[in-house]
């Protein structure tokens, strides 16, 4: 959060794997898991606070699973 203005500037989000139990099963699923928390996350401050409607003329990928 931003002290000036009060924003939330980001959030991050993890999910720990260990070397031992990497796999391509266990990178997916941590990738999904984490996809779904940021959707999630979206969710719950759009419910709380409301949208913001902006004019924005750039196409953006806030929700695409590849960021």
């Amino acid at each position: 959060v931003d002290q000036s203005t009060n924003l939330l500037q980001q959030y991050v989000i993890t999910y720990q794997i260990f070397d031992d139990g990497l796999s391509k099963n266990r990178l997916y699923d941590a990738l999904k898991r984490v996809f779904k928390a940021k959707i999630q996350c979206v969710w719950i401050i759009e419910r709380t606070f409301g949208t913001v409607n902006t004019n924005i003329s750039e196409p953006s990928n806030e929700n695409s699973m590849f960021i």
